[in-house]
């Protein structure tokens, strides 16, 4: 089986791009205005059976954020779980099993003004 994990980094690009109102980065400008969202590293490991050739792709989604307080981010959040988490995802040449939210976190950056949101998704598929 062909690694899957371009394919759907495509795919949560895509989906989250339709999903937000904010600008979805893979590689942030030096001029993008927060807040916004970026996709972060992924990790691909064999889950396969003895009958069915299978990955998971672990991926990190990030939210920015330089408003006063948590709430912005917090929202920004919400609506990345929303578009996610046990949604049909639609990647090319492979069958999507399950996208499972695995965890949420919310930290203040050093600069004490940033705020960040982290989350982590699993995408199970099939080729």
């Amino acid at each position: 089986m062909a690694d899957a994990s371009w394919q759907v980094q495509k795919a949560i690009y895509a989906k989250l791009k339709a999903a937000l109102s904010v600008s979805v980065y893979d590689d942030v400008p030096t001029n993008a205005q927060s807040p916004y969202v970026t996709i972060g590293d992924d990790t691909a490991s064999d889950d396969s059976t003895k009958t069915d050739d299978r990955q998971q792709i672990s991926l990190t989604i990030h939210a920015w954020s330089e408003k006063a307080g948590r709430k912005e981010v917090k929202e920004l959040g919400a609506e990345i779980y929303a578009a996610l988490h046990k949604q049909n995802l639609i990647v090319a040449g492979f069958t999507v099993r399950e996208t499972r939210w695995e965890f949420g976190d919310t930290i203040r950056e050093p600069d004490g003004h940033t705020y960040h949101g982290v989350q982590r998704f699993r995408v199970f598929v099939q080729g």
